[in-house]
């Protein structure tokens, strides 16, 4: 189960194939956790969340009117996850992740490794790691890599040329850059930039 705050856009792939439900536009009072617009929720398999996600798209797909229940459902497992403390990290706050994404954005087209983004925290590699893990259920370098193809992807819907957005976005050629998203997103950049237009 992912949450993922309205304002992230969400690409996936699965080798296996399958589907996803998104929900959009749940408010995050409805989670009622302060923290639910600010940070993704994610690395968590949750039996009454897949239970009530399948009933969901059961009642989607049957075309019932009216769906009562089921966002409500969700909505009681994720603030479930936000206060039990399974996922928050005592060092990542909304504060120190939005430094490290300063840090990240002022780097962003130099090689900015993991062992750099912790010495310029002043932080052991290890306990970045950790922190990340615990906080985001990925590695600083995963992060490091989804920001960077965040950025390209907005640069390729203003339709930067390719091999800028590459060099912009940190990526040592266009064929890395290539890769990387064709790994995360599915596509190509230049598939992503035809969509966009």
């Amino acid at each position: 189960m992912s949450w993922v705050p309205s304002t992230c856009p969400v690409f996936s792939r699965s080798d296996e194939g399958g589907e996803y439900l998104v929900l959009r536009g749940m408010p995050t009072i409805m989670i009622g956790h302060r923290e639910a617009g600010e940070r993704p929720l994610n690395g968590i398999v949750d039996p009454d969340a897949v239970a009530a996600a399948c009933l969901l798209r059961r009642r989607l797909l049957s075309g019932t009117p009216k769906i009562a229940s089921e966002p409500d459902i969700l909505a009681a497992v994720l603030l479930h996850h936000f206060t039990s403390g399974k996922v928050a990290a005592p060092w990542i706050t909304a504060a120190r992740l939005a430094a490290i994404d300063r840090l990240i954005d002022r780097h962003m087209g130099e090689r900015l490794e993991v062992a750099r983004l912790a010495a310029e925290l002043e932080l052991s590699v290890g306990f970045l790691v950790r922190a990340f893990r615990q906080s985001l259920g990925v590695t600083p370098h995963r992060y490091l890599m989804e920001r960077r193809l965040a950025r390209a992807r907005q640069l390729l819907d203003a339709r930067c040329p390719i091999a800028d957005t590459a060099t912009e976005c940190g990526f040592a050629d266009q064929a890395h850059l290539t890769r990387c998203m064709k790994r995360s997103v599915g596509v190509t950049p230049a598939f992503y930039g035809r969509m966009a237009k």
